[in-house]
C-alpha cells in the first residue's frame, strides 16, 4: 500500500484572521490562494473596518482572482474543441477577466468576499481590489441588503465603490 504524505490529507481550506482592537475576525481561503495570502489578509482588514457586521457572520469566503489569466496555443489548429493539444512553450495572456471591476477601476486582481449571514438568510459579494501599488478599492455588489448588512448608509445603483488606500 502506498502512503500518502500527511500534507496531502490537510484539508484544502486555510483560515486566517484579522484583528482590530474591536474584535477578531476570521475567515476561509482556498489553498490554490495560499501565495496571495499577505493581500488576502490586508482586504480582509479592509473588509473588517468598512463592513464590521462581517465579525458576526456565519461564514466568510476569500478568493484570489487576477485580471490575467494564462492560456496556451494549441498545437493542432484544426483540431476539435476537446481533442486539442496545448503547447505549453507558447503562452497567451488574457486580460480583462474581472470585467467592469478591471475596466472601470483599475484593478488587476481582487479579493472575493462571500458572506453567509445566516440571521438575513441572505449572501453578499464584496470585492476588495487593486493594482501593483497596492489595495484601492472597496466594492458591494449588486443588493440593496448588502449595503444595510454592511450599515452603509447608500441606496444601490448596481453596485457601491469606496476608493481606499493600502499601499505594499
Amino acid at each position: 500500500m502506498k502512503k500518502i504524505p500527511l500534507l496531502f490529507l490537510i484539508s484544502t481550506v486555510f483560515v486566517f484572521g484579522c484583528s482590530n482592537s474591536d474584535d477578531d475576525f476570521s475567515f476561509e481561503i482556498n489553498q490554490r490562494d495560499i501565495e496571495h495570502s499577505e493581500i488576502i489578509k490586508d482586504a480582509g482588514s479592509v473588509l473588517s473596518q468598512l463592513c464590521p457586521p462581517v465579525k458576526k457572520a456565519n461564514s466568510v469566503n476569500a478568493s484570489y482572482q487576477s485580471d490575467v489569466v494564462i492560456g496556451y496555443e494549441s498545437k493542432n489548429k484544426t483540431g476539435s474543441w476537446g481533442d486539442e493539444e496545448l503547447d505549453l512553450t507558447k503562452p497567451i495572456k488574457e486580460a480583462g477577466m474581472l470585467g467592469y471591476r478591471s475596466e472601470k477601476y483599475g484593478w488587476t486582481y481582487d479579493i472575493e468576499f462571500k458572506i453567509k449571514d445566516d440571521r438575513s438568510g441572505h449572501t453578499h459579494w464584496i470585492y476588495v481590489g487593486g493594482d501593483d501599488n497596492g489595495i484601492n478599492g472597496f466594492l458591494v455588489a449588486g443588493k440593496q441588503e448588502s449595503l444595510d448588512f454592511c450599515k452603509i448608509n447608500a441606496t444601490m445603483h448596481d453596485s457601491y465603490f469606496l476608493p481606499v488606500s493600502v499601499s505594499e
